[in-house]
């Protein structure tokens, strides 16, 4: 793999980051965005003198290592190899370090989490839950010092109306996402086509940004919407895991098709050419070099599908919940991914579809969440298939000894949407127009850590 650095890639090389070495093992990852927001406006804050003062001193807090980009604080790095890091507007993001059972991720996270938020309140800022900054418009945004962020909105304004709602996904967004092992190729597949058919289903249960601007958008999934006009051609759903046979070769010659936005060389965050990395490979960047290795972990990096393939399974779908609905997220899709026989039944219950239906399904889904339709399905039916498989899978595993059995509560807030047929959003709704009386400072209260 160190050879692919500093010499041309081949085509035969770029199946090496998808390998396995000996004995390799399902664990789990997540990672969690929150907004960096004042308690009483809910408006995002700026780097210098806000969000740079916080990550000194979660620097101090947990003795880490600073993540410098341009000479600016970006990030911390912890002992236990998970990272603090920055979204392009202002978001804190907690990427965890691999674990070996659901209820490690949840205790790590949680306590991690709890700690960033008591260091950010002693600075007058609050961490906010939640699917998107609910309060921020274009005027509010603070985008911060990371290399890659003027290029990327740049390049998103100039795809016209493909790239229109970009700068609203590096604006507002915030989601909470989990990473999966696989442990060969025919593992991959199978768990693959099964996360990325059921994702539409998967993402009405964890429908949670209705507010944009202060206001109640008519949407429960802002920002699923935000994501429709990010490049689409990178984005949403991998079609070539409806193919009956997919191999991991078609997902490669589905990828090196793609342009690339930007590369890492010399130390310097470039604007690529816009042409596919098969173009790349044959032909060069255009200034005497060839894609290395680098490049094309780069390149996997820039396509933002719901799910994500790359050395893990990265599951993107779902808005970023409440600070005690995370425990659900990890539940969710561990209890599906990791039990074989109910891996196997999810996809028995979505194969088949087509490609249509799983993107105007998709649409419905952050409009209408459960009350969405999949093809002529109901998507509250498909969702209450899914939690009953999931609850499958977390018993098996405490069967195995591998969780103990209070890890069937962290399912507990799923299953009481799909019992109520009341999504996390809808909710939402409810309490912003009636408790909270719509004082950003209530929504605050109610949602920050």
């Amino acid at each position: 793999m160190d050879n692919f650095d500093v010499s041309p890639l081949q085509y035969r090389d770029l199946f090496s980051v998808f390998a396995k070495h000996d004995n390799p093992q399902e664990k789990i990852g997540v990672e969690v965005e929150v907004g960096t927001v004042r308690p009483f406006t809910g408006l995002s804050i700026p780097y210098e003198n806000g969000v740079n003062l916080l990550l000194q001193a979660l620097r101090k807090e947990f003795d880490g290592e600073p993540i410098l980009e341009g000479g600016n604080i970006v990030g911390v790095s912890l002992s236990d190899g998970g990272q603090l890091g920055l979204e392009h507007h202002g978001a804190l993001e907690y990427s965890s370090r691999p674990f070996t059972s659901i209820t490690e991720a949840v205790i790590t996270t949680l306590y991690i989490l709890q700690q960033c938020a008591d260091v950010a309140k002693s600075l007058d800022i609050a961490l906010l839950t939640g699917g998107n900054f609910p309060f921020s418009t274009f005027k509010d945004v603070n985008w911060m010092p990371l290399l890659r962020g003027p290029i990327m909105r740049n390049y998103l304004m100039n795809l016209g109306e493909m790239g229109a709602l970009g700068q609203s996904v590096m604006g507002f967004a915030l989601s909470t996402q989990v990473t999966l092992d696989y442990l060969d190729e025919e593992d991959l597949v199978r768990k693959l086509k099964m996360l990325t058919t059921i994702s539409p289903v998967a993402a009405a249960l964890f429908v949670n940004s209705p507010l944009q601007g202060g206001k109640v958008s008519g949407v429960l999934s802002r920002r699923m919407q935000y994501w429709d006009k990010f490049d689409p051609e990178r984005c949403g759903f991998i079609p070539v895991t409806l193919n009956p046979r997919m191999e991991i070769t078609d997902f490669v010659d589905w990828a090196i098709e793609k342009p690339m936005i930007f590369r890492n060389h010399n130390g310097q965050v470039k604007l690529a050419p816009r042409k596919s990395f098969s173009t790349f490979l044959n032909d060069g960047f255009g200034d005497g070099t060839f894609p290395n290795y680098s490049d094309w972990v780069a390149h996997l990096s820039q396509i933002w599908t719901d799910v994500r393939l790359r050395n893990t399974i990265e599951l993107r779908i779902m808005d970023g919940q409440s600070f005690l609905n995370i425990p659900a997220v990890l539940a969710f899709w561990v209890g599906l991914t990791y039990h074989p026989p109910s891996c196997k039944s999810a996809w028995d219950l979505m194969k088949g579809r087509i490609l249509t239906d799983h993107k105007k399904a998709r649409q419905d889904v952050a409009i209408n969440g459960l009350k969405a339709k999949h093809g002529q399905d109901s998507i509250h039916e498909l969702a209450i298939e899914l939690v009953k498989l999931a609850k499958l899978g977390l018993m098996a595993r405490v069967k195995a000894g591998l969780e103990p059995s209070s890890v069937l509560n962290y399912l507990t807030p799923v299953e009481d949407v799909v019992s109520s047929g009341k999504t996390f959003a809808e909710q939402c709704i409810e309490h912003w127009q009636n408790d909270m009386q719509m004082v950003p400072s209530s929504y605050v209260k109610a949602f920050q850590i």
